[in-house]
């Protein structure tokens, strides 16, 4: 078994879990805040396997006795997974824009307000 998956979670972005207000609360400013979510995995690849030994009755080795009673009837089982890291924003206080209790965000894209 695999998946892979493409995404992008976006949103007013917020505190660690995702689900905060905006760091900026100034209703002007608030586009400011859109941006990838703390716990956005744009890339996430996932694999799974299972084997069944062949061991015990109805197998190809120890088909009887105490070693099929021991040894029968087990599997060995993986599961890999794979995932691009968290996002991180660069932000500072929001002091200096008189504006205590915000923060500020870089401005990687000058924005049209």
């Amino acid at each position: 078994m695999a998946s892979y998956t493409f995404s992008k979670w976006m949103g007013l972005c917020c505190d660690e879990q995702g689900d905060g207000a905006p760091q900026i609360l100034i209703p002007a400013y608030m586009p400011l805040t859109w941006s990838l979510m703390p716990d956005d995995r744009t890339h996430n690849f996932e694999s799974a396997a299972m084997y069944e030994l062949p061991f015990g009755k109805g197998k190809k080795y120890a088909t009887n006795g105490l070693s099929s009673a021991i040894a029968g009837g087990w599997q060995t089982n993986w599961v890999f997974s794979r995932y691009s890291g968290t996002p991180f924003t660069i932000y500072a206080p929001g002091d200096s824009l008189n504006a205590p209790g915000n923060s500020q965000i870089a401005d990687k894209v000058k924005s049209r307000l």
